[in-house]
């Protein structure tokens, strides 16, 4: 079974997706596994999408489809990146639980909600969620960043060098949509109680982390706790808002905005998954920062239905 994963349209709803794939492939020898990456905002009204496959012989442009794989921007070349594909493969942009059927072996011991990081779950049954963290950690220590990305991300763990930090993963407030009484959509009060989670517990450590695309999420935190509010350097969208690429607007993104997108949210992840706490509630990078690092403690400050 030759397999190519691609990604889904946000970073890391496409990179656990291609980690999942690998934790399936390593315990199903048939499944033959490549990685692919690309700027899928690019091409609006295409034959492929999130959560669909296809055979390369069926699709009429397919050397498009898997051309430039940025996964080489950021990573070492592995065992699963490659630039050459078998003469027929399937093309997934899907997890491989929506197939689990056609494996001899799923691995529902270490995949049994099926490696997403939108579905609340995932969280709450903490004895799958242990197995899942350390079996995605496993195919995530495969993967070596590029000495540009090191350089990028020893630079940015400067800010927290020499201090107990917690951080705050906040996404778009409609992202948690159904979390909070009276918002079907998210809402002030996702920001209400994600202020409320930091306040109970800064007084243990020296600073909080926030992690957003959002600035005036940063304005507001800032305000609250001052010098103990560290961000990174990132450009960040004015109102509350998805990211350029996302749920509403699906506006295509250039090639650099993508690859800086894709560069930005390794950072924050990597950057999370250095902290002492991470307290956030479901989405793929809130999921893939403890995947990063198994051991990291988490909270959630909602968990969302439908997200």
């Amino acid at each position: 079974m030759n397999v190519v994963s691609g990604n889904c349209a946000g970073t890391f709803s496409g990179f656990l997706a291609q980690l999942a794939w690998m934790e399936t492939a390593e315990k199903n020898p048939e499944v033959n596994l490549s990685l692919h990456t690309r700027n899928k905002t690019h091409y609006p009204g295409s034959s492929y999408s999130n959560y669909r496959w296809f055979s390369s012989v069926d699709c009429n442009n397919i050397d498009e489809v898997v051309g430039e794989n940025l996964l080489y921007d950021f990573f070492e070349p592995n065992e699963y990146m490659t630039k050459e594909y078998p003469e027929e493969f399937t093309y997934f942009e899907t997890y491989p639980a929506d197939i689990k059927d056609q494996f001899s072996n799923y691995p529902e011991d270490t995949l049994k909600y099926d490696g997403r990081g939108s579905k609340k779950e995932q969280y709450t049954d903490t004895e799958f969620f242990n197995n899942t963290r350390v079996a995605l950690n496993r195919q995530w220590n495969k993967f070596t960043f590029t000495d540009r990305m090191k350089k990028l991300i020893a630079e940015e763990e400067k800010l927290i060098e020499g201090k107990k930090v917690m951080t705050l993963m906040l996404r778009h407030s409609e992202h948690y949509a159904g979390a909070t009484k009276g918002y079907r959509l998210g809402g002030p009060a996702v920001i209400e109680n994600a202020i409320r989670c930091v306040k109970e517990r800064i007084d243990d450590y020296d600073a909080v982390l926030l992690t957003t695309l959002i600035q005036p999420f940063v304005d507001q935190f800032r305000d609250i706790f001052g010098d103990k509010l560290i961000t990174t350097n990132r450009d960040r969208f004015p109102i509350d808002i998805d990211w350029k690429g996302g749920r509403y607007s699906q506006e295509p993104m250039t090639d650099v905005e993508y690859d800086t997108e894709y560069q930005n949210a390794f950072l924050d992840v990597a950057l999370t998954s250095k902290t002492d706490l991470v307290i956030g509630s479901s989405s793929n990078m809130f999921l893939a920062s403890m995947c990063m690092n198994p051991k990291l403690n988490y909270e959630m400050f909602v968990i969302a239905d439908g997200c």
